[in-house]
């Protein structure tokens, strides 16, 4: 208990797990109450407490033995964090709210390095949406092991792929991993969080997993995230880079219904609130909702398929500009506008809503609100 890892043990469990990144399944606390009561006493922690109190209270605490063993600390005050949201920088996750409530939309992205051969997923640059308690956003579940995911057929695994994940696609080109069996490591493959930064009206994160690819056909990907805390609106900016001609795939799985319109916007229906998706693009696009199919090697159910949303567009140059709105579906209702503008320098993302506008220029290595 004096090990320096130890001194803030429920940071990770209160801004990460409780983000929506919980090894493919939605949003939701992990750990046992009866482990926390023993880690809050030891570190004697008040963020700690603030988890204990609020994600581990439950109806389980008097069912177990443990509970008399460690008992739950009564001198302990449980003390939210002044900011709800945090960069983990040893492992480059970032998770963005207003606050811990389900009321407030919760961001969580990861672009880090293919550097994990056992338990690692292909995943830089993907971001997951939680809100009022359903996650909108997701990735692929990965419910239970078989005999073959920790050899080299885990990386043609849907749930292990940058295709399961909400990642870009360009000619069907995935992120690689940085160690195959019995092949020599593969120092910097994989991506990286270049800048994150909180505040009181909004929070980004730019993100570069260019590095995740082989770099035959995607040459360049950034992705920029916004989270506008005001409107629990998400903004998403990518900036690919390929042949012109190449074909682009930008990838979104729903965990909740999906009902595309017309080929370009779409709904997404949860158990307690609906937002809205809308692609910003100077190109041509379609979105499409389609079925990828995973396997594993199981006797029961060893086939399954999962929703995927995708938007398909011809790549006009070498660069290329995409942008992605996810909103409360009322803002769209009450005739809320998103629109992209390239008449600048860089491009901004612009709202206009009750006679207001809000615009954001994302430059490469920052965005500001104008």
């Amino acid at each position: 208990f004096d090990t320096e890892g130890l001194k803030h043990p429920a940071d990770f469990a209160l801004f990460g797990l409780t983000g929506s990144f919980n090894d493919g399944e939605a949003a939701g606390p992990i750990g046992t109450s009866y482990h926390y009561n023993k880690l809050v006493e030891e570190s004697q922690d008040p963020t700690a407490m603030y988890y204990l109190e609020t994600y581990l209270n439950g109806d389980h605490r008097a069912k177990n033995m443990w509970e008399l063993i460690w008992p739950r600390p009564t001198d302990i005050p449980a003390v939210k964090p002044g900011e709800a949201s945090k960069y983990f920088p040893s492992i480059d996750w970032a998770f963005m709210r207003r606050d811990f409530s389900d009321s407030c939309m919760q961001v969580a992205a990861k672009c880090a390095l293919a550097d994990d051969p056992h338990h690692g997923h292909l995943d830089a640059g993907s971001v997951n949406l939680t809100w009022m308690g359903d996650t909108f956003v997701g990735e692929v579940p990965q419910r239970y092991y078989d005999q073959y995911f920790f050899n080299e057929m885990r990386w043609d695994y849907l749930y292990v792929k940058s295709s399961g994940h909400n990642t870009v696609i360009v000619d069907g080109e995935e992120q690689v991993s940085g160690k195959h069996k019995d092949q020599p490591w593969q120092p910097g493959v994989g991506g990286r969080i270049e800048k994150f930064v909180t505040g009181p009206a909004f929070d980004y994160v730019v993100m570069d997993a260019t590095k995740a690819y082989p770099g035959e056909k995607l040459k360049s990907w950034k992705r920029t995230v916004i989270l506008d805390k005001q409107t629990d609106a998400v903004l998403v900016l990518d900036r690919v880079g390929c042949a012109k001609g190449a074909k682009i795939e930008v990838l979104f799985h729903p965990l909740v219904d999906a009902t595309v319109h017309d080929g370009e916007s779409v709904t997404l229906t949860g158990k307690h609130a609906s937002v809205d998706m809308q692609t910003l693009s100077e190109a041509p696009y379609r979105t499409t909702l389609e079925k990828q199919m995973s396997f594993r090697i199981v006797k029961n159910d060893p086939v399954q398929y999962h929703p995927c949303l995708y938007t398909t567009l011809t790549a006009p140059s070498e660069m290329n500009v995409i942008g992605t709105v996810f909103y409360p579906s009322a803002r769209k209702a009450a005739g809320a506008v998103y629109t992209l503008e390239r008449s600048g320098k860089v491009p901004v993302i612009a709202c206009t809503a009750g006679g207001v506008t809000t615009r954001y220029a994302v430059a490469e290595d920052g965005v500001t609100r104008l």
